[in-house]
């Protein structure tokens, strides 16, 4: 299998280490239920168009972002939910105040989903500029509605 890693790609993945930590900040103040992810979607589109990382949006169903070309190989699928539970969050944890919590009362992101998608924001951020050089396609699937079908 041919190797994709352009010159820095492992310093510059480091370096996005507390850019990862804000965004999964940010996402785990603004939660949203499943199927209600529609300012979640919003922040995802605005960055992919900010990395370049071109984006399809399929209804009901989240967000492909596109980087590389099939043609030039195998695709890889990388994928991270976006929803939340409908859980209140307890703002204080076993020895002290968390430093972040939900702005919505009453949902929370309790499982990982901020995250699991900060993680997947990285990713899209880290390889967009190299999407010319990614040897085949790499989809990041942003998906909706994984905790309760919408409900």
């Amino acid at each position: 299998a041919e190797r994709f890693f352009p010159k820095g790609l492992f310093q510059r993945a480091l370096e996005l280490q507390d850019w990862c930590v804000e965004t999964r900040r940010h996402l785990h103040r603004h939660p949203e239920r499943s199927g209600q992810e529609f300012e979640t979607l919003a922040y995802l589109r605005g960055l992919l168009d900010e990395f370049g990382a071109p984006w399809i949006e399929v209804a009901d169903g989240g967000i492909l972002a596109l980087l590389g070309d099939e043609r030039r190989g195998k695709t890889v699928l990388l994928r991270a939910d976006i929803d939340a539970l409908p859980i209140s969050e307890n703002p204080r944890n076993l020895k002290r105040a968390r430093e972040v919590i939900s702005e919505n009362p009453g949902i929370q992101h309790a499982c990982g989903h901020d995250a699991h998608t900060a993680m997947l924001l990285a990713a899209a951020k880290l390889l967009a500029p190299f999407s010319d050089e990614i040897p085949g396609r790499i989809i990041l699937l942003f998906q909706r509605g994984e905790e309760g079908n919408g409900n």
